[in-house]
């Protein structure tokens, strides 16, 4: 006898590195940088030493990444989608930084120059199937600068010395 099976819809939302705020209680031992995942990109923002090079697939932020996430779970059908955040460059993002937070400006890193104007992911299947567009590039740095400085300000109140990990 034949069983019939039934699949499930399925929707696979393929997002490029994600920024934006911390997991709230998130725990990172003093220095850990790779515990910060892809918002090292971010961090290392915050250090003259470094001279940066955006990344070419772009980011997004990881609230957009759960809103799609939980939309992809209500919507029928099958479908694979590609979703990265607003395009920006590091020279854009070091540029806002140090315009939000002026205090900054002698520890920020340099940023080669890139040719690229736009990203290399299309969004328009996400707005489409979904209803997702993202929130603006410079609310994810803005927040993700925020709560990285915390996070520095806890490392330095418990272990005293910067023990960053490149």
């Amino acid at each position: 006898m034949l069983r019939t099976c039934t699949l499930t819809p399925t929707i696979a939302v393929n997002p490029p590195f994600f920024i934006g705020p911390l997991a709230p209680g998130l725990r990172v031992p003093p220095g850990d940088t790779g515990a910060l995942s892809t918002d090292k990109f971010i961090y290392d923002l915050l250090f003259a030493e470094n001279k940066v090079d955006t990344p070419a697939v772009g980011f997004v932020d990881v609230r957009d990444v759960a809103i799609g996430l939980v939309k992809g779970q209500k919507t029928p059908g099958k479908h694979r989608i590609v979703f990265s955040g607003e395009w920006f460059t590091f020279e854009e993002a070091i540029d806002y930084i140090a315009s939000i937070r002026p205090e900054l400006k002698g520890r920020l890193a340099s940023a080669s120059k890139t040719a690229q104007k736009n990203s290399l992911l299309d969004n328009s299947k996400a707005a489409l199937v979904l209803d997702l567009t993202p929130r603006s590039w410079k609310e994810s740095i803005q927040d993700a600068i925020n709560d990285l400085l915390k996070l520095e300000k806890c490392w330095t109140e418990e272990g005293g010395q910067d023990k960053r990990r490149r």
